[in-house]
């Protein structure tokens, strides 16, 4: 490929040669072309552009023959508009500079004779910018391309939408019309437990109408006797679903209609859940089983009759006594018994019960005689071959004899487990209403076949039953299928799968639920979500499409396909930077636009950043005013979403903004999750790129550093080994030479008491006795046997220096690349000295470790010590701050209400005037009129008395407020204060807010002061807070304990009452704050003063209320606060302040 080319024209060739050799030199990638006229420069422009070569600049003199230079260029940019043009020259007037800056879009002016550095600049800048332009020209027609293919593969999604929905909405009506001919109850609750649809035979049960039935209304005709606790069957039985507990509900209940008629209703439901396991509904069937309950009743009062003969009557009767021998042993005929019943009598119990029976029989017998009371048990024993279940009832007779009267219950057993197996196989029916419901036996033949008109089958309906399920399914998909209807019988469980099959040439992928029905049945579930899969598999796809750009290039296209995909105007994605956010890519205006960073408080970032995601429909930037940089973009609309990275700590914000309403939300919503989603991987995997870069560099400047570190080791390494106090030796390990010693230290010298010349090429058979060496010799070769390091903490030796001495000695056999024997790495130390100091040793480590361990625990004390006091001066510098908010509000609220005030006292004035000034003419007028006018002056009056008065009262309250908010109570005096007026003020402050909140909320206020109280030295304003604070928390425990009473309908005998109270202590006064709310847990007490500690819902509560309360009480007033609660009865705060501020 040629190089791009530079041109250069002038008439003057050594001017020319000048300016082309200095370009060459400065420009090594460009060419440089020279012509010494216009027309041959014109002709030389063509002539590249024609052989496909780029031209981006041309450098032109002014002073020509012919044709000049300014004329030149406007020629130049009429043809070729996107070539950059330099005027270079000495003699050009500002006219022809202007003629050529206006028509030949000049690039840069410069004169002769040229500066170097100025030449090199500005052929640089012209450069640069001439490949900015193509690129951003390039960027833009690749936009295009990619919003064309955005289009269409919205305009498919779409398409795909809409008849996905138009195929749910037959289905969902073939369900409806199911479940409206059904001739049970059929009912569907959200995951929440509310009730979303009942068929007309459920509203029948019930006596509701369709709507009454909706949400929570299902249990409006529930008996009074069982509506409790039915709803906390219900409620337990919604929140173990949500929890992934298997659980069912069978419940039988009573409904009390308006006439006074009562009716059974059985029960039964089970959580539907989505493919993730989790729920997302519930549903049930519901029974009439009135008449069941009638004949149920009528049987127990037959029964009831009867009990006392069929009870004393039983199948069997034996004395037994304390020892087990059996005294007397009678059995009806019916009764089973092993053996004859004449032969029992002197037997043990063990000789004709099983082991663990005959235990069970003589624990009842001892309880029965050490009790008095009556031992009844069930038995399970086989007799004949027959499982038999019998009920036995122990009866103390004497002393040491009991009575044993047993009853064959075996036919009654047998019922309760047909009826609970019937009741699971009606529950099996309920759980779902498929496209297709097939009923197979355990060997694949079709015993029964439905399917809706909408899914698809190889044939009719009845074509199936009978045949197995091999004539039409492949062999893959029956031998999968086979296999999971085997284990939905082997193990009672639902199976779930997904199979895909070809019908009418088309793939259908389908969701298959087996369902056990009997011992040998199944009921086979199917739904057609081919539908689902393909809008899965076209976002998948979508996604694709930007999983191939990583890095920083990232960003710019994620911001770029998001704006055309939503059509906006503007795309961000930010990165947290402190108390800021800072763009990472930032679309605007059709391309990408500079970082920027800018404040998270008072932005619609905050609040999605805060949130978790935030949308504004219209007037955002009215909703947000201080937005400078929203302001400025005039966008209306705005979506956004908190980033967060893989340990859920939020990281950033993506968001959207259009001057005009999303088209589709939801679809907006969506594409920001996913995308959000890649964001947060992308920002995460870039910062570990980055610390990566950084550590890559670390480690290569240490790996340079370890080199001339190795370097300057080796010959240190030397001089250690032949100077440490240990002996270090090493043997060959090769068979030949097997034991000679290679390396000896000065330390084997004094040891051995043999020096490194005599001792290389020999072994220890040259310096120790057979017996010895030949002990050293296998335990070498046992070193490399084992093949691992060997330590040998105490081995005897005969030192020819020393005598006889114990070592420590370490052996490391080492291997060639054939895993041969090599040499042996042998380290002795002389342990013998050391030995008997080694108990000393260990109690001073042990005194060591205690020590340490002392030390850890105050470094971690100290630690988080500092740590919440960080913590605390964060939260007092933005109470601070939110103090000061505070303060400025208030005093802008004075202004207009001292107008307020001084208007409203005028009017009072100038109407008393006005009655005074008539009042000589009223009895002029007529009496209609006299009284209208009378009563209207009555009227200004007493509004105006109105107005004056709230408007005081609202200036009591700013000045309250204003005391609240002050700023500078680190700084303020104390002052004489009387504790229960400051009380009573606090009160007002804090119950008025809570009635702004809930006009609904009110409460019991007792005080109990003692009069006549010293004054106490305080800090107004920051006690003020503290009990606004105390008396907040009390109501908020209040109201949550009347919600929950709500909730179970029993808040008749609940009234809220707050009681305050003082005494004094002395030279403390002790304020008492009880409330009767829903106390504290336990497991929370200790946590209650933690800073940002709430247990408040999201939004609710800052976690900073009892913490400021304890700072100021305690730190700033050395007082002490004291919390005493009980869980679900009641909280008192105690407070003690000394008298006099230290």
């Amino acid at each position: 490929m040629s190089k791009p080319t530079i041109l250069c024209v002038d008439d003057e060739r050594n001017v020319l040669l000048t300016l082309r050799n200095q370009l060459m030199q400065d420009f090594p990638d460009f060419m440089i072309e020279i012509a010494e006229s216009a027309e041959e420069a014109i002709e030389v422009v063509e002539d590249l552009l024609s052989n496909g070569i780029e031209l981006p600049l041309v450098i032109a003199d002014q002073i020509m023959p012919r044709m000049k230079g300014d004329q030149f260029l406007i020629e130049l940019n009429d043809r070729y508009p996107k070539i950059l043009k330099v005027m270079l020259t000495g003699q050009a007037s500002a006219e022809e500079v202007g003629n050529a800056v206006n028509r030949g879009s000049l690039y840069r002016f410069m004169s002769k004779p040229w500066n170097k550095q100025d030449l090199q600049l500005t052929v640089s800048e012209a450069l640069r910018s001439y490949q900015q332009d193509r690129k951003i020209e390039q960027q833009y027609l690749d936009l295009e391309q990619s919003k064309l293919e955005l289009e269409d593969l919205n305009s498919s999604l779409e398409k795909l939408v809409q008849d996905r929905t138009e195929q749910l909405l037959i289905s969902e009506e073939h369900y409806r019309i199911l479940s409206e001919l059904s001739p049970v109850g059929i009912f569907r609750n959200d995951a929440k437990g509310n009730c979303t649809y009942a068929n007309a035979k459920t509203l029948q049960i019930t006596g509701l109408t369709s709507e009454e039935n909706l949400g929570d209304g299902w249990g409006k005709n529930l008996h009074p006797d069982d509506r409790i606790w039915m709803y906390a069957a219900w409620t337990n039985f919604v929140e173990q679903s949500n929890l992934g507990h298997k659980v069912e509900y069978c419940i039988e209940h009573r409904y009390l209609y308006p006439d006074g008629s009562t009716k059974w209703g059985f029960v039964q439901a089970v959580p539907e859940r989505n493919t993730n396991g989790d729920v997302v509904g519930f549903v049930g069937a519901v029974s009439d089983i009135s008449d069941r309950k009638k004949n149920e009743e009528l049987l127990r009062l037959s029964e009831q009759k009867q009990r006392a003969l069929i009870e004393a009557l039983p199948d069997l009767v034996m004395r037994v006594s304390r020892e087990g021998i059996y005294l007397d042993f009678y059995a009806t005929s019916a009764f089973r018994v092993i053996g004859k019943t004449g032969d029992f009598i002197g037997t043990h119990i063990n000789d004709s019960l099983p082991p663990e029976l005959a235990v069970r029989r003589m624990n009842a017998i001892s309880n029965a005689i050490e009790t008095k009371e009556m031992q009844i048990y069930e038995q399970e024993i086989s007799v004949g071959g027959i499982l038999q279940i019998e009920e036995c009832r122990v009866v103390a007779c004497g002393e040491n004899e009991v009575l044993i009267l047993g009853r064959d219950i075996s036919d009654r057993k047998l019922a309760e487990i047909a009826l609970r197996k019937s009741e699971s196989h009606k529950a099996a029916l309920i759980r779902a209403l498929p496209d297709l419901i097939m009923r197979i036996h355990k060997d694949g033949t079709y015993l029964e076949f439905h399917s809706t008109e909408s899914f698809k089958v190889f044939g009719d309906a009845e074509d199936f039953v009978g045949n197995n399920l091999d004539k039409d399914l492949s062999p893959n998909v029956v031998e999968q299928r086979m296999k999971m209807i085997n284990a939905a019988l082997e193990t009672g469980d639902i199976q779930l799968y997904e199979q895909e099959i070809l019908v009418d040439g088309k793939i259908q992928t389908e969701e298959v639920r087996i369902v056990p029905y009997t011992d040998d049945e199944v009921l086979l579930l199917v739904r057609d979500i081919s539908d689902r899969k393909q809008s899965e598999i076209a976002l998948q796809s979508l996604l694709e499409g930007t999983a191939s750009v990583t890095g920083q290039e990232f960003f710019p296209e994620l911001v770029k396909h998001i704006a055309i995909a939503l059509d906006v105007s503007h795309v961000f994605i930010t990165k947290l930077s402190g108390e800021n956010l800072e763009t990472v890519a930032w679309y605007a205006d059709k391309q990408i636009q500079p970082n920027l960073t800018y404040p998270i408080a008072y932005t619609p970032c905050g609040s999605a950043f805060q949130n978790g995601i935030y949308s504004c429909s219209s007037g955002v930037k009215q909703l947000f005013p201080l937005d400078e940089d929203l302001v400025k973009m005039d966008a209306d609309n705005y979506m956004g979403m908190a980033l967060q990275n893989s340990d859920g700590k939020k990281v950033g914000v993506i968001c959207v903004l259009n001057h005009e309403p999303l088209d589709n939300p939801k679809r907006a919503e969506l594409l920001l999750r996913i995308f959000g989603a890649r964001a947060s991987a992308e920002l995460e995997r870039m910062q570990v790129f980055e610390d990566l870069q950084i550590l890559n560099t670390e480690l290569e400047q240490r790996v340079q550093e370890r080199t001339q570190e190795l370097l300057k080791a080796r010959n240190f390494l030397e001089a250690i080994i032949e100077n440490i106090p240990v002996a270090l030796f090493v043997k060959d390990g090769k068979e030949e030479k097997f034991g000679e010693f290679l390396l000896w230290n000065n330390t084997c010298k004094l040891m051995f008491g043999c020096d490194k010349e005599q001792a290389l090429g020999k072994s220890v058979y040259d310096f120790f006795p057979k017996e010895q060496s030949d002990f050293f010799n296998e335990k070498d070769r046992s070193s490399f046997a084992l093949g691992k390091i060997e330590d040998i903490p105490e081995e005897p030796i005969d030192s020819l220096t020393f005598g006889r001495r114990i070592l420590h000695t370490i052996k490391v056999p080492v291997f060639d690349e054939h895993g041969k024997p090599d040499y042996l790495i042998c380290i002795s130390e002389d342990i013998s000295e050391r030995k008997a100091t080694e108990l000393e040793r260990d109690r001073l480590l042990q005194e060591l470790s205690q020590l340490n361990k002392s030390l850890e625990l105050r470094v971690e004390e100290r630690t988080a010590a500092l740590v919440n006091a960080q913590e605390r001066i964060i939260a007092q510098e933005k109470l601070a701050s939110l103090g000061t908010l505070t303060a400025g509000i208030a005093h802008e609220l004075r202004n207009p209400l001292n107008f307020v005030t001084n208007y409203a006292k005028g009017s009072i004035e100038l109407s008393q005037e006005l009655l005074e000034t008539i009042q000589p003419l009223i009895p002029s007028l007529d009496l209609d009129t006299s009284d209208f006018v009378t009563s209207l002056i009555a009227d200004l009056q007493e509004n105006s008395t109105s107005i004056r008065a709230h408007s005081q009262r609202a200036e009591n309250i700013i000045s309250n407020m204003m005391q609240h908010a002050r700023t500078d109570d680190a700084k303020a005096s104390p002052q004489p204060t009387q504790i229960n007026d400051l009380l009573d003020q606090s009160i007002k402050l804090a119950y008025h807010s809570k009635k702004m909140l809930d006009n609904n909320f009110n409460i019991t206020i007792l005080t109990d002061y003692t009069d006549n109280l010293d004054l106490v030295d305080l800090v107004t304003g920051s006690m003020s807070r503290a009990f606004i604070n105390l008396i907040d928390n009390a109501c908020d425990a209040m109201r949550h304990q009347k919600d929950l009473l709500d909730f179970s309908k029993d808040t008749e005998n609940y009234h809220p009452t707050l009681c305050l109270s003082t005494r004094s202590l002395g030279d403390r006064v002790e304020i008492r704050i009880r409330d009767n709310g829903c106390g504290i847990a336990p497991e929370i007490q200790n946590k209650l003063l933690d800073p940002f500690f709430t247990t408040k819902p999201p939004g609710e509560g800052t976690g900073l209320g009892l913490f400021l309360t304890h700072d100021i009480i305690v730190k700033q007033h050395k007082g002490t606060l004291t919390i005493n609660p009980i869980a679900s009865q009641f909280t008192e705060i105690i407070v003690t302040i000394p008298y006099r501020y230290t």
